[in-house]
């Protein structure tokens, strides 16, 4: 997940560091782990059951995510293994966090979260996206990552930008207590509708 120069990567705003670390961690956190679904660090071994499962609703995926047409056309396992390998390589320098979301039995993925650094607060910003059959669980998983992502990386704030479009998505953001934030100066966060988790809201005491 990034704004990059490949139109074939996902597309949403992006400010990591160009191998500047984010996060100067010496062990990445243990992964957040339920009976329900785990998360892993997205890797080139996952690269098979991710395309599936990006491939399963990319009609979806490219309308409620509008990652400049992200899965695009003729788009190969080949392709998504090279985009692992980046996602991968950010991760091992510390400048952004992907995650697959992989069932309790971990052989299905259900999705994917990415975590960055975001241009206008000094915290986190997340995305993701989910696979058709795990959408009636997308605010428990939303909430337990987000969660996660405050405690495990000691983040204060973290931004949820969204489309318009993905009404489900803006709607559960609404349910789970997340505040609108509106960003200031960066034109491409200004596009979406942009939510705002604290910690305290995370732990359910905001």
């Amino acid at each position: 997940m990034a704004y990059a120069d490949s139109a074939e990567t996902p597309q949403v705003p992006s400010r990591k560091n160009d191998g500047v670390p984010w996060l100067a961690l010496s062990t990445l956190p243990e992964p957040l782990a339920t009976p329900r679904f785990v998360l892993e660090p997205l890797s080139v071994e996952h690269a098979e059951r991710d395309y599936e499962a990006f491939m399963s609703c990319r009609a979806r995926l490219r309308r409620e995510l509008d990652w400049r047409g992200w899965p695009p056309e003729g788009f190969t396992l080949e392709d998504n293994r090279a985009d692992l390998e980046r996602h991968d390589g950010e991760l091992q320098r510390r400048e952004a966090f992907a995650y697959t979301v992989l069932d309790g039995g971990r052989r299905r993925c259900l999705g994917c979260v990415y975590l960055e650094p975001c241009s206008e607060d000094g915290g986190g910003q997340l995305a993701y996206w989910l696979v058709d059959d795990a959408l009636p669980a997308e605010a428990d998983i939303l909430e337990a990552v987000l969660g996660w992502c405050h405690d495990a990386f000691d983040l204060t704030r973290i931004v949820l930008p969204l489309r318009d479009q993905n009404e489900r998505a803006i709607a559960i953001a609404r349910a789970l207590g997340l505040t609108p934030w509106v960003a200031r100066r960066d034109a491409i966060l200004r596009e979406h509708r942009c939510f705002s988790s604290t910690s305290s809201v995370s732990k359910g005491d905001g």
